[in-house]
């Protein structure tokens, strides 16, 4: 069994052993592709890539990984907006107090205020995610 490399749509390249067992261009391999594609990625497993990326060990991609994260955390902890040109922006949202109905009794109930993360996608990436479609 060959293990060469596979293709994405663009053309680049990407070893498929390092994947799975199946031999470049073979119908495994362009099955496992679009499973691979529709499946979460684990902090564990990204990690892992960012550490590949860096050219460095797996611990220093967990490391590297757990630093932006904390930072990120932080500044939305301080109220802070963080953008990320070309990537996109994190800032946390506020609801005041307001009125709800319990689906399941309707109900009527006061829901209390409360704080998101949102999260919103630039331009830049919008692009790149939808060209690889």
């Amino acid at each position: 069994m060959s293990r060469g490399l596979c293709r994405w749509k663009d053309g680049n390249a990407f070893g498929c052993a390092q994947h799975h067992p199946y031999p470049s261009g073979s119908a495994g391999c362009a099955l496992l592709l679009r499973i691979k594609k529709m499946t979460k990625v684990s902090k564990e497993k990204f990690t892992r890539f960012v550490g590949n990326k860096l050219g460095t060990t797996h611990k220093d991609g967990k490391r590297v990984v757990g630093v932006v994260l904390d930072s990120i955390k932080e500044c939305l902890q301080d109220g802070e907006k963080i953008i990320l040109r070309d990537f996109g922006s994190f800032e946390i949202r506020s609801y005041g107090e307001r009125n709800g109905r319990n689906p399941k009794t309707g109900e009527k109930l006061i829901i209390p205020p409360s704080k998101t993360v949102l999260f919103r996608a630039g331009k830049t990436l919008k692009n790149e995610v939808s060209k690889n479609d």
